[in-house]
């Protein structure tokens, strides 16, 4: 399933708006949605277990939560590829329930998602100086690439969290905080009675770490 809106005069900005409420549902299929502006979303669902499950472009916008009715991403078992150029749930975190992630954020914005039970993170790399926050409500695997906030130029609000309410956290590839702020954290916070955080790389960064 795709869903294209581009440029047809120059200086023109296309954006792919869903309301609150509204509903893509690809069964079993991809889903592949793209624009030149923003692209804000009501729900996205396929049963994909697939690299290429659900693919979100925006060049030159942002990934917006449009609503809180139903959780934004369903894709529990596929990967979910995210390049945005303005923020990802900037402000108001994308609500989501997905198996893998990979995402790029170029120039703007935050990084800011909500998942409801676990999740894998095999890339996030944040080009903005803004920071990244993933929260989810089961085990959170960081493998592959990892994440990495490459943002350099000093802003206090460049911290990576990564947090669960009743989960471990297994970070197998490395997290980066390469913002120049002696404020640029990285906080890593396992929630739950018996959760647990396990590193097996590298954390690094000018600010402080702490592992909760």
């Amino acid at each position: 399933m795709l869903f294209r809106s581009d440029d047809v005069l120059a200086g023109d900005t296309d954006d792919v708006f869903m309301f609150d409420g509204a509903i893509v549902d690809a069964g079993s299929g991809d889903i592949s949605i793209s624009a030149d502006g923003d692209i804000r979303l009501g729900q996205v669902v396929t049963t994909s277990s697939l690299s290429t499950a659900l693919t979100l472009t925006t060049t030159s916008g942002a990934i917006v939560d449009g609503g809180d009715t139903d959780t934004d991403i369903v894709v529990n078992t596929g990967t979910v590829t995210i390049d945005a150029v303005a923020g990802i749930g900037s402000g108001d975190a994308l609500e989501t329930s997905i198996g893998t992630l990979d995402a790029d954020n170029t120039l703007t914005g935050l990084i800011e998602l909500s998942e409801t039970d676990g999740l894998t993170i095999s890339h996030i790399n944040q080009g903005s100086t803004k920071g990244i926050t993933v929260s989810a409500g089961g085990d959170v695997l960081v493998n592959g690439t990892g994440i990495t906030l490459s943002g350099t130029t000093t802003d206090t609000s460049a911290d990576i969290q990564l947090t669960t309410t009743a989960g471990d956290i297994d970070v197998q590839s490395a997290i980066a905080n390469q913002n120049l702020s002696s404020s640029a954290d990285v906080t890593l916070s396992a929630g739950g009675a018996t959760s647990d955080i396990s590193v097996s790389s590298s954390l690094t960064g000018n600010g402080a770490m702490s592992l909760l």
